[in-house]
């Protein structure tokens, strides 16, 4: 047999075995530099621009402008705000801030010209600029003459002259005066040359002055007057006033000589001339001119113009709404019935007012003036003039100089105005008022207010319950009859003298409340005001307690008011409130005197005497039978 074959075994084969990897690092990467930036550069500020500025006052008179004003043309290329961070002096008048946006200019007295001063702004962020203000301190138009013209219905036209209408300035040109028309006549035509004069037209003064303004009459008789205002174009004016057109059915015009001229039923103007006249207007609105020399001048009917002229003359006016000019010279008139005007012009003038409501001017001299009937307003102007209004409720002003003013029966106001007057307000409730001066003023009967105003005046209140303000200077009050009030406007008015206190007589001191530290009456009390006694016993930091007292009386002597203003200020429970406080000074002839200090605590600030009160008895704890809280009243 064959032999079985043996099976060759295949190898095992060898694994290969894989390669261990080998890690690779990864790479740090390298970090990128940031690009370092280029800083923007800041925009550069630019300055503002200040431009100068031009303003306009009157003579005398102050003017207030504001900062957005003064920066109103300044401007900053930046948009940046704009502020005003210094302002100068100006060389002929004074400048005072009055708050943080407004600015009070105020020219030397007299002072006519050109000023200036300096300003800088700033725009906040380090610009600033400098500028000039410009001030012209502007002499104001003055009205010189304002004469009526007088045209016959019908006839021809009329120029008006610069004698009929004149404005002056002396700053400015007669091209420069305008006169703004506000209300052209009614009636009739008033142009420049040819062209119409309407409502709102204006025209110059050099229009006047070439006689290019002219009026030519209608056919109605009558008062057609245009009203007007003036401007200088330099913020100087005149305001609203008229020019009078008398327009009259018929014209007469005697010669010289003695003429008796009557007038006719319809609208008369009658010129006497030269020579001793006698015009009679009757019926109709006339208008009456005597002329030269002594003229009788009878307006009768109608509401009459007269005028005087020249020399010594009498005028009546009669029935109507008449007009009585004396002019020159010493001169008498009587408005009779009506509403008058009467005007004494020159020297000494006698005027009546008659029946109705008169005003009555006596211009310069030593006039005369009564207003009879009605309610009258009465002007004594320049001179020592007296004034009498009689029955009714008249307004008396004596004007300039030493003036006697009576307002006799009704409720009259009296006002004295410059110089020493006298004063007495009759009977009925009156208000009297002395002005500047020293002064001697009775209210004589009713209840009346009396103020002396300026110097030295003496009041009394006479028969009434009277309120007696001094004002200003040294005066002496006297109550007299009545519940009277003793007024008192600012601590520093100056020292009175009250010779008649009487508070068990519902006499009272009564005070402007703001002006004396705000104090006044708590509404239903029964004291209606604080008080305290301090003795010599409890004076001193450790003595009576003062604390929440407004009336301190004393029953003490001191030297004068600053020593008590020192005590009040270590008495015991001073503070800082104000109050009113009595004692008896030494220094003037132990009187006791009503006083008042603004701040207990500090004597460096003043107290005040505000009155020597003459009556009251110089005896132990007397001043508080006679005074207390219930005597102080405030408005």
């Amino acid at each position: 047999p064959s032999p079985t074959p043996t099976e060759t075994p295949s190898p095992t084969p060898t694994e290969t075995p894989s390669p261990t990897p080998t890690e690779t690092p990864s790479p740090t990467p390298t970090e990128t530099p940031s690009p370092t930036p280029t800083e923007t550069p800041e925009p550069s500020n630019n300055p503002p621009e200040a431009e100068d500025d031009n303003l306009t006052t009157n003579q005398n008179e102050p003017l207030t402008f504001t900062t957005q004003e003064l920066l109103e043309n300044d401007s900053d290329p930046d948009g940046d705000s704009l502020s005003i961070s210094a302002i100068g002096t100006p060389r002929n008048g004074s400048l005072v801030q009055e708050n943080s946006t407004t600015y009070i200019y105020t020219p030397n007295t007299g002072f006519l010209g050109q000023d200036s001063f300096s300003y800088s702004i700033s725009d906040g962020d380090g610009g600033s600029d400098t500028a000039q203000v410009n001030i012209k301190v502007n002499d104001s138009p003055q009205l010189v003459n304002n004469q009526a013209i007088i045209a016959e219905r019908g006839g021809p036209r009329q120029t008006i002259f610069n004698t009929n209408l004149l404005v002056t300035d002396p700053d400015n040109t007669a091209e420069e005066i305008t006169y703004n028309i506000i209300r052209a006549p009614i009636q009739g035509n008033l142009t420049l040359v040819d062209d119409s004069i309407n409502d709102d037209d204006t025209f110059s003064q050099a229009d006047i002055n070439n006689n290019l303004i002219l009026y030519t009459p209608g056919n109605t008789a009558g008062r057609f007057p245009f009203t007007f205002s003036v401007s200088d174009g330099d913020n100087g004016t005149i305001p609203t006033t008229s020019f009078s057109i008398i327009v009259v059915d018929n014209v007469f015009e005697r010669g010289d000589g003695d003429n008796t001229i009557n007038g006719t039923p319809a609208s008369d103007y009658i010129l006497g001339n030269a020579g001793e006249d006698t015009i009679i207007g009757r019926a109709g609105n006339d208008v009456l001119d005597g002329g030269a020399d002594e003229d009788s001048i009878l307006g009768e009917a109608g509401n009459d113009s007269l005028f005087g002229a020249e020399q010594a003359d009498t005028l009546f006016g009669g029935v109507g709404n008449d007009t009585l000019d004396g002019g020159a010279d010493s001169d008498s008139l009587l408005g009779e019935d009506g509403s008058d005007l009467l005007l004494g012009a020159e020297q000494q003038d006698t005027l009546r007012g008659g029946q109705g409501n008169d005003t009555l001017d006596g211009g310069t001299g030593n006039d005369s003036l009564s207003g009879e009937d009605d309610n009258d307003s009465l002007f004594g102007n320049t001179g020592n003039d007296t004034l009498g209004g009689n029955s009714g409720n008249d307004t008396l002003d004596g004007g300039a100089d030493d003036d006697l003013l009576l307002g006799q029966t009704g409720s009259d106001r009296l006002f004295g105005g410059l110089g020493n007057d006298s004063a007495v307000g009759g009977v009925g409730d009156d208000s009297l008022s002395g002005g500047a001066g020293v002064d001697t003023l009775d209210g004589n009967e009713g209840n009346d207010f009396i103020s002396g105003d300026e110097g030295n005046d003496s009041i009394n209140g006479n028969i009434g319950d009277d309120s007696l303000n001094g004002g200003f200077g040294a005066d002496r009050l006297t109550g007299n009859e009545g519940d009277d009030a003793f007024f008192f406007e600012v601590p520093n008015e100056g020292v009175d003298v009250i010779t008649d206190f009487n508070g068990s007589n519902a006499d009272v001191f009564l005070f402007r409340s703001n002006n004396f530290g705000n104090l006044t009456n708590p509404p239903g009390t029964a004291t209606e005001f604080s008080s305290v006694i301090v003795s010599l016993d409890n004076l001193g930091s450790q003595g009576q307690d003062i604390s929440g007292e407004e009336l301190i009386i004393f029953e003490n002597r001191f030297e004068n008011v600053q020593q008590v203003n020192s005590i009040l200020n270590n008495q015991n429970g001073s503070g800082t409130s104000p109050a009113f406080f009595i004692y008896v000074n030494n220094s003037l002839n132990s009187k006791v005197i009503l006083g008042y200090d603004p701040n207990l605590g500090d004597d460096g600030n003043p107290a005040f005497d505000l009155a020597v009160l003459n009556n009251i008895p110089l005896v132990p704890d007397a001043i508080s039978t006679v005074i207390d809280s219930s005597d102080f009243k405030f408005i």
